[in-house]
């Protein structure tokens, strides 16, 4: 790794000397980012003679950058950048630094063996804010590149783990998908986030990862529909922070969906704000049916206006640093059925039972409290259209399946229901009706046989 390290200290020594009053500045500045990351690929890949990257990912990013947060830019890019190449340096020079870590049992979060009918188990994790930044700053500069998704699934002998490489966020093309590159852009400015917290934060603050699993589905005669608020359009799940809060996230059986390609639904939003949530990408192994993965401590980091952004124009399209005074999150990655034609059922088949079935199982996955949490834990799981995106699973059917899981998990004491933009369609099918007729009053198992 030494040449690696006189590369990544070249580039914060020239990175520091880089005027930024100057009108070049930034041209300077992606000269060296990109001097160092291909000297680094050279290093890491000396006998491959593989795809030449022209960075326009990287160009775009950091102009869009300096256009959006006017006041702070040149901090972000001198203090966030070198601040992340030297907190990596002193990573790769410990053996037993976490971006040397493959294969290891304690640090990666591998899948479970299926329980039994209702029973459950789970597995627990923990990295710090600082292997977190060491993570991605190794993933930003090139050190960890994990491309060879696909190919391990068809290896019994290899855990089935997502892609994770910043190459494709290195070459985000900004003109032909008509968006910022807001990826690439939220880990800049995350760099610089956490270059303004102190060493205690960095090191003693966690993320912790609880893989859960769940046996079959049993539904009892005595569990009666929960409390159930419905929100109005353009609440956000994100904005129920705090450990009495358990957000969902639409995951993708891969966690983080296809954010390292700068893809743009809920999963990818999330990530971005609560940048840390990234590092799952490299740590969690493909979730099982009966699975799912509670991440507790995440920061928010960053505001922007991804989701809908192909619908804006770039000028109004904003990625930018947020007030760091804000409650850490508990979420939920739990991923749907996919009924859309790359899927393997179709989309009127969701209605049958061994649908309706796996969909709970995996929410109930989801639901389930860690084995090391307070029996007495109340929270309210906050949520909305899971799967009914690009996976195109019913609204309607969707909300009443995590309802009546909600309704069965103990520790759930209410759903909150974020409808994006459909509460008027989820009004006029009768929503407002059915909970003033099931809430507190009506079994699950009443619903669930019919």
């Amino acid at each position: 790794m030494a040449n690696v390290t006189e590369h990544l200290q070249k580039f914060t020594c020239n990175a520091e000397a880089i005027d930024f009053a100057a009108d070049d500045a930034l041209q300077h500045l992606l000269h060296d980012v990109k001097s160092c990351l291909k000297s680094i690929r050279e290093v890491r890949h000396a006998s491959s003679n593989d795809y030449t990257f022209s960075f326009c990912g990287i160009e775009t990013a950091l102009s869009d950058i300096a256009a959006d947060s006017k006041e702070v830019y040149p901090q972000v890019f001198r203090e966030g950048l070198t601040f992340a190449a030297r907190k990596l340096m002193e990573s790769l020079a410990s053996d037993h630094s976490i971006v040397h870590a493959e294969q290891d049992s304690s640090i990666f979060s591998y899948q479970l063996s299926e329980p039994e009918a209702a029973a459950t188990m789970d597995s627990r994790h923990s990295v710090t804010r600082l292997q977190c930044l060491e993570i991605l700053a190794a993933g930003f500069f090139g050190i960890i590149s994990r491309s060879d998704w696909g190919k391990r699934k068809h290896n019994s002998r290899m855990s089935d783990m997502p892609a994770f490489t910043f190459d494709k966020l290195w070459e985000y093309d900004s003109a032909r998908w008509g968006t910022k590159n807001f990826v690439l852009m939220g880990v800049l400015l995350y760099f610089w986030q956490v270059s303004r917290l102190v060493d205690t934060e960095l090191e003693g603050q966690h993320l912790t990862i609880t893989r859960k699993a769940i046996g079959a589905v049993a539904v009892s005669d005595s569990d009666v529909f929960c409390a159930f608020e419905l929100q109005q359009d353009g609440v956000s799940i994100h904005d129920f922070a705090g450990a009495e809060h358990l957000q969902a996230d639409f995951a993708n059986e891969y966690l983080g969906g296809g954010v390292m390609s700068g893809g743009g639904s809920q999963e990818e939003s999330m990530f971005i704000e609560y940048t840390e949530l990234l590092v799952t990408v490299f740590l969690v192994e493909k979730m099982l049916p009966f699975e799912a993965v509670e991440i507790t401590g995440a920061q928010k980091y960053i505001e922007h206006n991804m989701m809908g952004s192909r619908n804006r124009q770039r000028e109004t399209q904003f990625c930018r640093p947020a007030g760091l005074a804000n409650s850490p999150i508990t979420a939920v990655a739990m991923d749907a059925i996919c009924f859309n034609s790359y899927g393997k059922v179709s989309k009127s088949s969701q209605y049958q039972s061994v649908h309706v079935q796996r969909e709970m199982r995996k929410c109930l996955a989801a639901l389930s409290l860690p084995e090391e949490a307070d029996t007495g834990t109340r929270r309210s799981f906050v949520t909305g259209l899971w799967g009914c995106g690009a996976f195109r699973g019913d609204a309607e059917l969707k909300c009443m399946i995590q309802w009546m899981c909600c309704s069965l998990e103990p520790s759930v004491g209410k759903l909150i229901f974020c409808p994006f933009d459909q509460h008027q369609r989820l009004i006029d099918s009768g929503l407002v009706q059915l909970i003033e007729t099931l809430g507190g009053k009506v079994s699950v198992k009443a619903v669930f046989d019919l």
